[in-house]
């Protein structure tokens, strides 16, 4: 019966284990796609943020274009306050993507984080379910016969609870043994 308790927690503490190690490994595959994530988030907005200012550029052109066709001038009075409104607002509008780029990747980065340390503590579970199921194998194969590593057996020492005496009581009457 011992060998069988023994070969049990064994073959527990190996479960337990792989377990942890398996969701750690899974945790840092999953943390490398995120990081890739990020990197792609981080071109992508770069891209985006440079389209938007090119956007920009050519509607301020195209303005332009357009009030020299009507015969304005496009540098003076109000046509120049636009072609400055335009310039502020493309620009704006390139920031606001730069900055929501920024945040998704904080966001991805964070949860690459969490993930990673996800799978630290389910390694550590592991170990540790491993070395709780082992204590608690070794701390009940002596429970029959009260040699077991950790206590826990019910098999008598010849010593019992103190005597009222002050001494301790051997074998059921007091002994005056200190």
């Amino acid at each position: 019966m011992f060998w069988f308790m023994v070969a049990m927690a064994v073959m527990a503490a190996v479960s337990a284990i792989s377990a942890g190690n398996a969701e750690k490994a899974a945790s840092e595959t999953q943390a490398e796609l995120l990081a890739r994530q990020a990197r792609r988030t981080e071109q992508v907005t770069a891209l985006n943020a440079k389209r938007a200012r090119k956007d920009a550029d050519a509607l301020s052109g195209s303005q332009i274009a357009l009030l020299a066709g009507q015969g304005r001038d496009p540098g003076a009075g109000s046509a120049l306050l636009l072609q400055e409104d335009l310039a502020e607002e493309g620009e704006h509008n390139a920031r606001l993507i730069e900055n929501q780029g920024l945040a998704d990747v904080v966001d991805i980065r964070t949860r690459r984080e969490v993930v990673l340390t996800e799978g630290k503590n389910a390694q550590r579970a592991g170990y540790l379910s491993a070395l709780t199921g082992a204590t608690m194998a070794a701390g009940k194969s002596g429970a029959g016969s009260g040699s077991g590593a950790f206590g826990g057996g019910s098999g008598s020492t010849g010593y019992t609870a103190p005597s009222s005496s002050g001494g301790w009581a051997v074998g059921g009457g007091a002994s005056g043994v200190a």
